[in-house]
């Protein structure tokens, strides 16, 4: 076939792509660190690395790291480590590697693995989610154990993709990343999830639907905060609705998310972005609400960021949903504006934002193109 020439997809093709996601710029600014992810044809399943790649000038990206599957990649605060999540043990397990190479070094010991690391602002320690629970991996079983009737107490017990729901819970723990002491900040029968530090490294917000009827009300959430040792959780929203993906403004005082008021509509409503005091006692304020866009937030994030502080504090940049499309989007705190940064046909991905503010980098997808990591 002649070079350039256009053929019909083949179902082989699949093996020739290379999905790029998460994308995350290193403290100064000079390096971003992402996911690619493809489809092996020889086991016949999804892998992924991680690249590193120069924001300035012509040097090529490389590859990172060599396991079967990691990803989430997160820069350290001093922005010489990489801490990021990988099965190459049993586990999806937290591996920490220097910049300048050398072999990663596992800190999570976790029974069921963890998820969604972020970094204390002094680099000492890491957040994460783990599922607690006595449980027994059904290749672990019995025979007897196997055949057993499944006991169903919940009216919400399965989901697509998941299957059927266990006794294990999510909840928020920190690792010191010099002696790998593992703490759980969180516990309950409840599920809480998404961590974010404070400035102060003082105190984490998350997720959690510790609602009485949350089994049966299972979309709604609501922002907590509680003591980045442990400690007694505090109530921030009171939501009818979803929230997800706390941060906090870089001053502390602020807490936004990403959310909605619709009750029991879990995904079928348009979520905002949202804005409510660290210390709560005000409803929260939808700071997108003019431009009536649906905001990113859950499940779509889990593919990268998608809300950032600008680093004055005085507005967010988000990505919301625009004709079909995705686009980027910047908010003022003090005044009802919103503004379209970057936007055209394609399906911008997620995005991570410079230090100064000055440079965006993104993924995005066009109808005939996969994703790919542009600046901006």
């Amino acid at each position: 076939m002649p070079k350039g020439a256009k053929r019909t997809v083949q179902p082989q093709d699949i093996y020739l792509l290379l999905s790029v996601s998460d994308p995350q710029l290193s403290p100064d600014g000079k390096h971003v660190a992402y996911t690619v992810a493809w489809n092996d044809r020889e086991s016949d399943k999804a892998q992924s690395a991680l690249c590193v790649a120069p924001v300035e000038g012509r040097q090529r990206a490389r590859r990172f790291t060599q396991g079967i599957r990691d990803h989430s990649p997160r820069w350290s605060p001093d922005g010489r480590y990489l801490a990021f999540v990988s099965d190459r043990g049993e586990k999806n397990q937290l591996f920490l590697a220097p910049l300048e190479g050398g072999e990663p070094r596992q800190v999570t010991k976790a029974k069921f693995g963890i998820s969604q690391p972020a970094w204390s602002p002094d680099g000492k320690r890491v957040a994460y989610v783990a599922r607690v629970g006595d449980y027994t991996e059904r290749e672990e079983r019995s025979p007897v154990e196997k055949s057993a009737p499944r006991v169903i107490r919940n009216l919400r017990y399965k989901l697509d993709g998941i299957g059927f729901f266990d006794e294990r819970r999510l909840h928020v723990f920190t690792v010191d990343i010099e002696s790998g002491e593992e703490t759980q900040v969180t516990d309950g029968s409840w599920n809480d999830e998404h961590p974010s530090w404070s400035p102060d490294g003082q105190r984490i917000a998350f997720v959690s639907d510790r609602e009485r009827e949350r089994n049966q009300r299972h979309w709604r959430t609501d922002v907590w905060v509680v003591p980045s040792t442990g400690g007694r959780a505090r109530k921030i929203t009171r939501s009818k609705g979803s929230t997800s993906y706390p941060a906090f403004s870089p001053d502390g005082h602020w807490i936004a998310f990403v959310g909605h008021e619709h009750g029991d509509a879990g995904l079928a409503k348009n979520a905002h972005l949202l804005i409510v005091p660290t210390n709560g006692g005000r409803p929260p304020r939808s700071v997108s609400a003019p431009i009536d866009r649906p905001v990113v937030g859950w499940p779509l994030a889990l593919l990268g960021r998608t809300v950032a502080w600008l680093a004055d504090g005085r507005g967010l940049v988000f990505l919301a949903g625009d004709r079909g499309t995705q686009a980027l989007y910047q908010a003022g705190l003090t005044n009802s504006s919103v503004s379209q940064v970057l936007g055209g046909e394609r399906q911008i991905g997620a995005f991570a934002l410079a230090p100064d503010g000055k440079r965006i980098i993104f993924t995005a997808a066009w109808i005939s193109e996969p994703d790919e990591l542009y600046s901006g």
